[in-house]
């Protein structure tokens, strides 16, 4: 580990240096746990000294590494605004810094710091793999070697979204404008260095696609549509909770598009809309793992109602029966909302899958066509699949009817049922399975009881 007078650190700060020897008793076992090196928190300190922190700035970045187990023993050697601070920060890493906008000044500086350093640390990464993959192309294949390609090239993939975005969120919101500057340039850099890692893994034939990565590997900015363009239901609600949605970096694309879509059919409903039923939309289907941390932070961005329902409520968990209709009625119309959306996006995917089947990719080599077998056994399955869709949606959905306050709502979900109902005839094999031997009931023959649990 690198010694204290070589960090270029303060050298006649007794703070600072106490700090540093608290750091190096946890080094070892915080590099285990993280995969970091055992210097990765004096490089944070280091940063923020270089961009002319104060002695308090480098205290918090020495010690935010350690065990939150031994911070109550801080309180009494740094003062209780030290230990503030890191439980700050962890709140704030927590939530993937969607709410760093709330966040005190020395916390800010703490994350593009320690974003830094991480960027650092993959860099030298990068160098190590850069020597593999030559050694790779040019013959050596040494089993150890691909071995640890793996893990290294799944620590070089943070979530660029998160960090672009956090980046954009600080920009003129510190106290030291050259560690913003410091921080924007490296985000750039780090981006491109990750399509160049992604594009020679892809020379060898490894393709990896990780958080904030593109299908080929290349970084991916979010560009989302403004509120006006989405055709949602302007009211201040919704427009807070799409503020929310937006600015969250753990939100998946797909879960983007189907919030999306269930507030904008909740929009669209002639007699029925409910700013509440669209903002909870698109906050509960958005973003799927809301925690303490996040409702904490959204008191201060959202309505109460608004916080009440998607705290206590939600499409990815929602209960049986009696549960749902003792809900909020706006709770019961945003899970029909998305399951009738569900149904159209499942046939959408299906129809470009069997579109696929049909016209393969131009190019293949000659003997790669798939066997017409293949595409018929997967176009079975395919349909299969789809009626299951289609059965779970109604036995979720019917028993609702009536309880929704929105008939239009129960219209649309029929509607999508039927339209379903309409693809899966058109596309079903006409011979699904082989016919089985009924007896006098008309119902296939049950099987002895016993052991033989293969449901194929």
């Amino acid at each position: 580990m690198m010694d204290y007078r070589a960090a270029g650190l303060p050298q006649n700060d007794i703070n600072v240096l106490k700090a540093y020897t608290t750091y190096a008793k946890n080094a070892k076992d915080m590099a285990k746990e993280t995969g970091m090196s055992e210097d990765f928190g004096i490089h944070i300190a280091q940063t923020l000294n270089n961009a002319g922190a104060d002695p308090q700035m480098l205290v918090l970045a020495l010690l935010s590494t350690t065990p939150p187990a031994a911070w109550g023993l801080f309180e009494r050697s740094y003062g209780k605004d030290i230990v503030r601070d890191m439980e700050e920060s962890v709140r704030h890493s927590r939530t993937g810094y969607a709410y760093i906008d709330q966040a005190s000044d020395p916390v800010k500086l703490l994350a593009m710091a320690n974003a830094i350093a991480v960027f650092d640390e993959i860099r030298q990464k990068g160098e190590r793999m850069d020597q593999m993959l030559s050694s790779l192309q040019n013959g050596i294949t040494d089993p150890r070697q691909l071995e640890s390609l793996v893990p290294m090239i799944q620590g070089m993939l943070p979530d660029t979204g998160v960090y672009g975005r956090l980046a954009t969120s600080l920009d003129g919101k510190t106290s030291l404008p050259q560690l913003e500057q410091l921080f924007a340039d490296k985000v750039e850099e780090f981006k491109i260095s990750q399509q160049e890692q992604q594009e020679k893994l892809a020379q060898i034939g490894i393709m990896v696609a990780g958080p904030g990565m593109g299908a080929m590997g290349a970084p991916a900015d979010v560009r989302y549509p403004s509120f006006d363009e989405t055709g949602l239901l302007d009211e201040p609600k919704v427009r807070a909770a799409y503020e929310v949605l937006t600015n969250n970096p753990r939100v998946l694309p797909e879960d983007f598009e189907g919030a999306l879509a269930a507030g904008k059919l909740l929009s669209d409903l002639p007699a029925s809309k409910n700013a509440l039923a669209v903002a909870g939309a698109l906050l509960d289907v958005g973003i799927r793992d809301l925690n303490t941390d996040d409702f904490n932070f959204l008191e201060k961005k959202l309505d109460w109602d608004v916080l009440d329902l998607v705290r206590n409520h939600t499409v990815h968990n929602p209960g049986p029966l009696p549960v749902l209709k003792s809900a909020p009625v706006e709770f019961r119309q945003i899970m029909v909302a998305d399951l009738t959306m569900k149904l159209d996006h499942v046939r959408e995917s299906v129809t470009e899958m069997l579109d696929q089947l049909k016209n393969p990719p131009l190019g293949l080599p000659p003997g790669m066509d798939m066997p017409p077998e293949v595409g018929r056994m997967m176009e079975r399955q395919a349909v299969l699949q789809l009626q299951g869709v289609s059965a779970a949606a109604q036995s979720a959905v019917r028993p609702l009817f009536g309880t929704l306050d929105a008939p239009e709502l129960e219209t649309a979900f029929n509607q999508k049922v039927q339209a379903l109902q309409e693809f899966i005839a058109e596309h079903a094999p006409k011979k699904m399975l082989p016919p089985p031997a009924n007896d006098a009931s008309g119902l296939p023959p049950r099987k002895k009881p016993g052991t033989d649990f293969n449901f194929g």
